[in-house]
């Protein structure tokens, strides 16, 4: 008997001395900087923030017809049946939970995690000056526009600027109020705006130009013009 009680006091002490290590660290494993070293890894990770735009609850489906028509006037067939006419409500019923809201807030906080990433990589591939330049301004218009949508839709957000590896294990970010995000996308879209190509040079409208960025920012001033910032100025 006595053998087995000290068999167990060495095998408690072992568990105990060995098995929370990694468990009380103060660096978290998970959360590692993601860092490119070739100019086609930063190409693939700006593809990346625009194929957010292209998920069913913004440009695919949720921006034109879930918040632009979700009222009593707009109507569309439904599925199960194929005939029956059906009344688009989703302004009306939306809640926190619906999918069509946690997913547009999650495509447009996953394209600013994306594009926060590639302004904080921007430095480190061999690439020409105008390629650079040209990439580091699509990123920043987006990020402020995935920030204008929110702001847009929800009112105060979480403005989020750098990556979540540099935010430690404080994730709890205070909202910024919705004019003070307006203030930081205009001035983030102004700066794009010196950085990214002309559409007469591009060609297509497969990037973000300087005609896209000029057409977006008159949108934004709009915004800020109207309730509830009634910003006359703009």
């Amino acid at each position: 008997m006595k053998k087995y009680i000290v068999t167990i006091a060495v095998s408690a002490i072992c568990f105990f001395t060995v098995s929370c290590k990694k468990d009380i660290s103060l660096d978290p494993l998970i959360f590692q900087p993601t860092t490119f070293s070739t100019e086609a890894q930063l190409e693939t990770q700006l593809a990346a923030v625009y194929g957010n735009f292209n998920i069913e609850q913004l440009y695919a489906q949720g921006l034109w017809g879930y918040f632009a028509s979700g009222a009593d006037e707009g109507f569309r067939i439904d599925a199960a049946t194929g005939t029956a006419p059906q009344v688009i409500t989703e302004t009306y019923r939306g809640a926190s939970a619906d999918a069509t809201y946690a997913n547009f807030w999650r495509g447009c906080y996953k394209g600013i995690e994306q594009a926060n990433i590639i302004i904080e990589n921007i430095d480190i591939p061999n690439m020409s000056a105008a390629k650079r330049k040209s990439m580091l301004g699509q990123a920043i218009f987006m990020r402020a526009y995935f920030h204008y949508l929110l702001a847009s839709h929800f009112g105060d957000i979480v403005l989020k600027t750098v990556p979540t590896t540099q935010l430690g294990t404080n994730f709890r970010v205070l909202k910024t109020s919705r004019r003070e995000v307006y203030d930081f996308v205009l001035r983030e879209m102004r700066q794009a705006d010196t950085m990214v190509a002309p559409i007469t040079q591009v060609g297509h409208t497969s990037i973000v130009t300087q005609t896209a960025v000029e057409a977006i920012l008159a949108r934004v001033c709009l915004t800020m013009a109207g309730n509830p910032i009634n910003d006359a100025s703009k």
